[in-house]
C-alpha cells in the first residue's frame, strides 16, 4: 500500500510530466502571453473538478470495477479498453519527444537508436518493479527536486523583462478563458490516480493527496510558463521545441560552474522516466482489471513494445507537434469525465441496490 507521502508524489510526477517538455508551447502557441493566467485560473476549475469527483466515490473501487457493478463483464471490457486508450494517447508524444530530446540536449553523439532502446528497457524494468517502488523512490526525490526548482527560478530573476507579458491578457480575455480549457489537459493525468485507487489505504487519502497535488502541480506549470513568457517574449517564444531547456541556460553562477543547466537537465530526466514508469504500471495494471488475469506483470512488455511501435513510426516522427496539440485540446474531456459519470452511476446503483435490500 501507498502512503500519503508517496501517493502525493507520483500525482505530482503525473501532473508535472508534460511541463517539462513542449506543453509550454503548445500553451502559448493556442494561448499567447496571457497562457499562464489560463493556467492560474483552471488550477482552481481542476483543483474544484477533483474535489468534486473524489467526493462522489463511495468506495476504493476504479472505474473499471465500477464498471463491472453496474453493467458486469461487457461493460467492465468496454471501459477498461477504452480508459487504456485514454491514457495511451495521453502520453505517446511524450515517449516520442522524450528520446530525441536527451539525445538533443545531452548525448549529441549518440545513435538514436540506443538512446531510444536503453530508455524503454529502463522503462520496462523499472514497471516491473511496481507502483510502490515507484512512488518510494518519488517521495524521496521530489523534495529534492523541489528546492532546486525553486532556486532555479530565483536565479532566472536578472533575465525577467515584464514588458514581455504585457499586455496581461495577451490576445484578448475570451481567448486565455475560451481556448484557456486546454490548460486542463496538464490535469488528465489525474485518471491515473483513480488507477491506484487499490493502492490506497483509505479513501480520504485519495481525496487529500489529490488536492494537494493538483494545488501544487498547478502552481509548479503556472511558474514554469509564466518564467518561460517573461523571458521571451510571444511570438518568438513558440519558436523553441523545449522551453524549460531555453529557460536553463539562461543561468550562469560564473565560470566555474557555467552549465548549470546539467544539474537541471539530470532532475527532470529523473521526473520524465518516473512519469513514463508510472504510466506503463498503470496500464498494465488498466488491463488486468479489464481482462481479470491474477497478474500484471505479463502486460509489461507487450505495452512497451506497443508504445516503442507507434512511437517510432515516421508518421509520428515527424508529425509529432501537430498530434500532441491536437491531443491536449481534447484530452481533458474523457480524462474528467470518465471517473465523474461511472461515479455518478455507481452511487445510483448503489442507492437502487440498498433500496432492494431493505424491501
Amino acid at each position: 500500500m501507498l502512503a500519503n507521502k508517496q501517493i502525493t508524489s507520483l500525482a505530482i510526477v503525473a501532473l508535472t510530466g508534460k511541463i517539462l517538455l513542449s506543453y509550454p508551447r503548445m500553451l502559448i502557441e493556442l494561448i499567447g502571453s496571457s497562457a499562464w493566467i489560463s493556467l492560474f485560473i483552471y488550477t482552481g476549475v481542476g483543483f474544484g473538478l477533483f474535489a468534486a469527483t473524489s467526493a462522489i466515490y463511495k468506495s476504493s473501487d476504479t472505474i473499471i470495477k465500477t464498471a463491472n457493478d453496474i453493467g458486469g463483464k461487457w461493460l467492465r471490457i468496454a471501459t477498461g479498453i477504452f480508459t487504456f486508450i485514454v491514457i495511451f494517447a495521453n502520453i505517446i508524444t511524450i515517449f516520442r519527444e522524450f528520446p530525441d530530446i536527451i539525445r538533443l540536449v545531452l548525448l549529441q553523439k549518440t545513435y538514436s537508436e540506443f538512446i531510444v532502446t536503453a530508455f524503454y528497457i529502463t522503462v520496462a524494468i523499472g514497471a516491473f518493479c511496481g507502483v510502490e517502488a515507484v512512488g518510494r523512490v518519488s517521495s524521496i526525490f521530489l523534495p529534492v527536486c523541489g528546492a532546486v526548482f525553486v532556486a532555479f527560478l530565483i536565479m532566472l530573476i536578472p533575465s525577467y523583462d515584464i514588458e514581455n507579458i504585457s499586455p496581461i491578457f495577451g490576445n484578448g480575455a475570451a481567448a486565455t478563458l475560451g481556448k484557456g480549457v486546454s490548460s486542463l489537459s496538464v490535469f488528465s493525468d489525474l485518471i491515473l490516480i483513480n488507477m491506484l485507487l487499490p493502492h490506497i489505504k483509505r479513501k480520504c487519502d485519495y481525496k487529500k493527496c489529490g488536492l494537494k497535488a493538483v494545488l501544487m502541480s498547478g502552481i509548479c506549470c503556472t511558474l514554469i510558463v509564466l518564467a518561460y513568457s517573461l523571458c521571451y517574449p510571444y511570438p518568438s517564444s513558440v519558436d523553441f521545441l523545449i522551453p524549460v531547456y531555453q529557460l536553463e541556460r539562461f543561468v550562469n553562477l560564473s565560470s566555474f560552474f557555467s552549465r548549470f543547466e546539467a544539474v537541471l537537465q539530470m532532475f527532470w530526466t529523473i521526473i520524465l522516466l518516473l512519469y513514463a514508469v508510472l504510466n506503463v504500471s498503470v496500464l498494465s495494471e488498466v488491463l488486468q482489471s479489464t481482462f481479470g488475469t491474477k497478474n500484471e506483470k505479463i502486460y509489461i512488455i507487450p505495452i512497451t513494445a506497443m508504445i516503442a511501435a507507434v512511437t517510432m513510426t515516421p508518421w509520428m516522427k515527424y508529425n509529432v507537434h501537430y498530434i500532441g496539440y491536437y491531443i491536449m485540446k481534447v484530452i481533458y474531456i474523457p480524462a474528467f469525465l470518465l471517473p465523474i459519470v461511472y461515479g455518478l452511476f455507481h452511487v445510483k446503483h448503489s442507492d437502487k441496490r440498498n433500496k432492494e435490500r431493505h424491501q
